[in-house]
Parts: C-alpha cells; structure tokens; sequence
C-alpha cells in the first residue's frame, strides 16, 4: 500500500505518482589552467527520494508546513519504504483551478531511516 504519513502516523490524502531514490554527493569542482577539470567528491553520497504526487490545495498548505518545521515523514511506494525531512519547501502546480483545486506537488526528502 502506498502511503505519505506525518511522525504521529496520520496518513495524507495524497495519490503518489513518482517516488525515486537518489543520492546527493558533495563535490569541489575546479577548472585546471590546461582547460580540463578537477573533481574532488568529499565523503559519501547522502540519499535522498525525489517525490511527486497528486493532491488538494489543503494538503499542500499543510506539505508546506512540514517543510518549515522540518517535520518526519513516512513514505511508501511500491514495496519500499522511507523515512527523513523534507529538504526545501515543495514545489507545486494547480492543475484543476475549480472548487478542488488538485495539484502535482514535488519534493525531495533526505532520507534517515
């Protein structure tokens, strides 16, 4: 079952459309006076899921908040599951500008369980 919950467990009525696990590595990039470049990674690569889903302008209200108070998410997608904080506020579109008002709304979590 695909699920985004809160840290008290509370599901969101969201419809989960993309869910992909990433890794965010932190590099030194230098260009060298030959005109070739210097690639320095430093540590290991820290994972993170890039979500997108579909869901009603309240919930967005409410992804915006978790986003300000960092809170924990739970997130499961096709038999895998993940837990972190929101890395910067969620990305949105309205795409049905009436009384429902549903959006895509897209996020990244870094993931820490």
């Amino acid at each position: 079952m695909n699920y985004l919950k809160n840290s008290s467990g509370d599901a969101l009525v969201v419809d989960l459309l993309k869910v992909r696990l990433g890794h965010e590595a932190r590099a030194s990039v230098q260009p060298l006076l030959n005109g070739s470049w210097h690639i320095q990674t430093i540590g290991d690569p820290s994972p993170k899921v890039l979500v997108q889903l579909l869901c009603s302008y309240a919930t967005v209200q409410t992804l915006i908040g978790y986003a300000s108070s960092k809170e924990s998410l739970s997130i499961s997608f096709d038999g895998n599951s993940y837990e972190g904080c929101m890395l910067d506020q969620p990305i949105y579109d309205i795409i049905v500008p009436r009384a429902d008002r549903k959006c895509i709304v897209d996020f990244d979590i870094a993931v820490t369980g």
